[in-house]
């Protein structure tokens, strides 16, 4: 018989990449920086060697925006929930 502990908790991440567009780098940085501001998160700007956002706090535990050499990407991770993370996959999955 499978057991699962009585307060599982679990959390989400998805990241996603993409062909960065022709545009500057350190502005569509500080466009990301500001929205996540605006949603109450504290966020982080690094300028070397390319422009990255952090972010945490908020509606989210953490964020990133990368403005890497020919792929922007952007991955993030959901606060922990009360839950079992095999159950809410089959239920996903059907």
């Amino acid at each position: 018989m499978h057991t699962r502990p009585a307060r599982a908790r679990w959390h989400y991440t998805y990241g996603y990449g993409a062909p960065a567009p022709d545009s500057d780098r350190g502005a569509d940085a500080q466009i990301i920086a500001d929205y996540w501001k605006s949603l109450g998160m504290q966020v982080r700007v690094v300028d070397t060697p390319v422009y990255v956002v952090y972010a945490s706090g908020g509606p989210l535990a953490g964020l990133s925006f990368s403005t890497a050499p020919g792929d922007y990407y952007i991955a993030g991770t959901s606060l922990c929930v009360p839950g079992d993370a095999a159950d809410l996959r089959e239920q996903d999955n059907g």
